[in-house]
């Protein structure tokens, strides 16, 4: 069964860069979703999923300028490659990685899967 995701309207993702309101909205609306991604990355440390979470919205925050909006599933894929490196990063300070090969990204990427499916596949390929 395929649950569409919802989507906020298109001004909220052209304009978060410079509106609190609209980051307000995107944050709201993808904390849960990064959040949870990260939590079946790091489990069981729930701690570090909750940190490395804040750092991929504050990421996003200060890098919205370099961010083009072409439709909401760009915006998704681009959080959640930041919410990838910044985890990643977090491994290789402590000579810790996750490998997540090239044809995952590319699903990430140019595809229609719902999010739950895409953390499934990322999941299932690490074990």
């Amino acid at each position: 069964m395929y649950i569409m995701e919802t989507t906020l309207p298109a001004k909220v993702y052209l304009d978060f860069a410079t509106s609190k309101q609209a980051w307000s909205q995107i944050y709201l609306h993808y904390y849960d979703k990064v959040f949870h991604f990260l939590l079946r990355n790091t489990w069981p440390d729930r701690e570090l999923a909750l940190d490395i979470t804040s750092e991929t919205f504050l990421t996003a925050i200060t890098k919205a300028s370099f961010y083009k909006h072409t439709d909401p599933k760009s915006f998704r894929n681009w959080l959640f490659t930041i919410a990838i490196n910044t985890l990643n990063l977090h491994y290789r300070k402590q000579n810790r990685f996750i490998y997540i090969e090239n044809s995952v990204i590319d699903t990430i990427r140019g595809s229609e899967i719902p999010a739950s499916e895409l953390e499934e596949i990322i999941t299932d390929y690490e074990s």
